[in-house]
């Protein structure tokens, strides 16, 4: 039977082992379920007073 891998050393096994997907633009309506490639960042505080 193999030997237990500590977590950090599996992760780094994963992560040689797979490579991103590419980046795609596709409308916002079929976007759900995606993830974001980059932040989105607002133009403008909303709502635009302070309400904490």
């Amino acid at each position: 039977m193999a030997a237990l891998l500590r977590a950090q050393e599996a992760l780094e096994r994963i992560l040689q082992a797979v490579e991103p997907l590419p980046v795609e633009r596709v409308p916002l309506a079929q976007a759900l379920g995606r993830t974001l490639a980059e932040a989105v960042v607002a133009g403008e505080d909303l709502p635009p007073f302070a309400n904490s």
